[in-house]
């Protein structure tokens, strides 16, 4: 990653974060720049060279039209869709890196917990239509979850789980208690977790599981 490269997305994330601090009209396009960053470091470190990689690169994309979609009004629903396909995708990578099936029982057990005590704190905010969406999600980034810790590699593990967490500060901020502290913790995790599991997509042809 070239220096430049590293300063405008780090620009563009401060950007993003006084745009949505003060609200500005302009604030989706530092969002786009990063978004499209971690797109470009993919591709950079070889995603079309392996399974892996390309499942990671389509987990990406997927997750560069939901973040226009989420920045765009009324399209909510259909930004939630594009991440719960782009989980499906990382499920997808993760399992061809070798996720253990023991180990991904016993961590399934273990978010399956969490993602009921963040759906009871949630449910009382959701109307009758993001209900059924929103708990179709949960179990989706709990299955992620689960398949990243199944790799037993913390470089895939970490930030999948700072994806989540980044996951629950949009849902705070959606439907609990809309507030600027939900972006200021929920932006640089997410980005930070595309950004690193952009940069796996080099492990894998290293390791032989083309």
């Amino acid at each position: 990653m070239v220096p430049g490269f590293l300063v405008l997305m780090v620009a563009s994330l401060g950007a993003l974060l006084y745009g949505e601090a003060t609200g500005r009209s302009w604030k989706l396009v530092p969002k786009m720049v990063l978004s499209s960053g971690f797109v470009l470091v993919a591709l950079d470190h070889g995603a079309l060279e392996s399974t892996y990689g390309r499942w990671i690169l389509a987990a990406l994309i997927l997750s560069w039209i939901g973040d226009l979609l989420l920045g765009i009004d009324r399209a909510f629903l259909a930004g939630l869709v594009s991440f719960a396909i782009a989980h499906l995708a990382y499920i997808a990578a993760f399992v061809r890196f070798g996720a253990s099936h023991t180990v991904v029982v016993f961590a399934g057990i273990a978010v399956l917990v969490v993602g009921v005590v963040v759906l009871r704190w949630l449910r009382p905010h959701l109307s009758t239509t993001m209900a059924p969406a929103v708990t179709l999600y949960v179990l989706i980034i709990g299955s992620m979850l689960s398949a990243a810790f199944g790799t037993r590699q913390p470089g895939l593990w970490v930030p999948a789980a700072m994806f989540a967490v980044s996951d629950v500060a949009v849902a705070r901020h959606r439907f609990v208690d809309p507030g600027f502290i939900n972006k200021l913790l929920g932006l640089p995790l997410y980005f930070l977790a595309q950004f690193v599991l952009a940069t796996t997509v080099a492990v894998e042809p290293v390791l032989g599981f083309r």
